[in-house]
């Protein structure tokens, strides 16, 4: 099996992918800032590491690399694969900007998206919220935008009055509590924002694209989106799993 690795702002997602069924089974996410980081990662790989043989690391952050990378070569005695731009260049999807400026986990979910999907916009809800364009085997471009559980956060951390919360769906706009009026706020805001962007994006493309949303933070926002989506939590993890399958076929891996 593979094992596959995105290191996130938030979490760090971990899973087995069988190569025959292209079966993924996620295992327990580790919070990527806690403290024991480490030993968790080593404890966990530890527990599966006889089901695996070959391994695909994506991260966002450039410190938790060399660890990873040490852990892996350590416990599995294999060299993991590191995703970044310049394995692009052997996958069936272009770029119109240079990859350098694309972050691995947003080529991961462009290669996952366009193998389930082909074209479509990829709506991730994540520590930033991001939409990845990809039309015609292309990512025509990438928006970045604030994350809601950071504008969450950073509301209940500045304003003495307001503790942290949960969103939930009200039938008015007009806010009389103040729960009420943060899930208006927050829930029916991201959802124009989200809405209003796929809209702009479509309106520019003079497309009908299909909408992906994965991220962690979707179950909180999902009974607030009214524009027409489709749910993957693991078109990420899929997308590192056929990166990694379509460099062994091309002899790349090194």
């Amino acid at each position: 099996m593979i094992l596959l690795i995105d290191i996130g702002n938030s979490l760090t997602k971990i899973a087995l992918g069988d190569e025959i069924t292209q079966k993924i089974t996620l295992l327990k996410p580790i919070i990527s800032k806690e403290k024991n980081w480490n030993n968790n990662i080593k404890k966990l790989i530890l527990q599966i590491k006889n089901k695996v043989n070959k391994t695909i690391i994506s991260t966002v952050i450039p410190d938790k690399l060399t660890e990873i990378t040490k852990i892996i070569t350590t416990i599995l005695k294999t060299k993991p694969i590191i995703l970044n731009g310049n394995l692009i260049k052997n996958l069936p999807i272009k770029v119109n900007t240079g990859t350098k400026e694309i972050g691995s986990d947003l080529i991961a979910l462009a290669i996952g998206s366009y193998h389930k999907y082909q074209s479509s916009i990829i709506v991730s809800l994540g520590t930033a919220t991001t939409y990845t364009i990809i039309k015609d085997n292309v990512i025509l471009g990438i928006i970045i935008g604030p994350g809601f559980n950071d504008a969450k956060n950073s509301l209940t951390a500045n304003a003495a009055l307001i503790k942290p919360f949960t969103i939930k769906p009200y039938q008015s706009v007009l806010g009389n509590t103040t729960n009420h009026a943060l899930s208006i706020g927050y829930g029916n805001g991201f959802n124009y924002m989200i809405d209003t962007t796929i809209t702009a994006i479509n309106n520019e493309l003079k497309s009908n694209l299909p909408v992906i949303i994965t991220g962690g933070n979707f179950q909180e926002l999902k009974p607030f989106f009214h524009f027409k989506y489709q749910y993957d939590q693991d078109i990420l993890i899929l997308g590192l799993m056929i990166i990694y399958q379509m460099q062994e076929k091309n002899n790349k891996l090194n």
